[in-house]
């Protein structure tokens, strides 16, 4: 297999091998953002708001943007969110660095340079390193829910289903390191998120 193949088996196996993983789903409404004045967001791509959300609530949710070893949980000072991508040259994360502190429009932007270079094979060392939580989304896939694997030196992941269009509503799972979090503090975050998007005024 290919180094980057043994990377990717290296950094999913340091926390999903000790069986302690947890995931918990949740349905959000498909809101029609399409009438957002400011940076303009489709109404099928929720990911630069969910990052954006997501970002505020670690603040409040610190042990999701933690990790555990050595028999203690060490939290990160700051809040990097990463992207999982994986088109045509297998699976990278990309960090938004300080991504609390960025707005939907930086978001966006950070968004098309990350995944113009992935496709360029252009993303430097620094920008797939140095996240403290992860994002995955496979809604242009039209997969109903998946679990995803926690990646490591973090204490949960976030993933983003493809909308239901009869329902008009698509699935939240968020997996997260047992060691850390429990699953009534993970619901807990999961239902803010989902308040928090269904609810959003631009």
């Amino acid at each position: 297999i290919s180094n980057s193949k043994k990377i990717e088996i290296e950094n999913l196996l340091s926390v999903n091998k000790t069986g302690l993983v947890s995931t918990v789903f949740i349905n959000v409404k498909a809101v029609d953002l399409s009438n957002s004045t400011e940076n303009s967001l489709s109404s099928s791509s929720y990911l630069p708001l969910i990052l954006l959300e997501t970002s505020k609530l670690l603040k409040k949710y610190s042990s999701f943007n933690s990790f555990f070893a050595n028999q203690e949980i060490h939290e990160y000072q700051d809040i990097n969110i990463g992207l999982a991508i994986d088109i045509d040259d297998g699976l990278k994360v990309f960090t938004l660095y300080e991504t609390d502190k960025k707005s939907l429009a930086q978001i966006k932007d950070l968004l098309s340079q990350g995944i113009y270079k992935y496709l360029r094979k252009s993303l430097t060392p620094k920008e797939l390193t140095g996240s403290t939580f992860t994002v995955t989304d496979l809604s242009l896939y039209g997969v109903d829910r998946f679990i995803p694997l926690v990646n490591k030196n973090q204490s949960s992941i976030l993933a983003i289903s493809s909308v239901d269009e009869t329902l008009k509503r698509f699935n939240l799972s968020l997996s997260f390191d047992h060691r850390v979090i429990e699953g009534k503090r993970a619901s807990e975050f999961l239902f803010e998120l989902k308040e928090l998007i269904e609810n959003y005024i631009s």
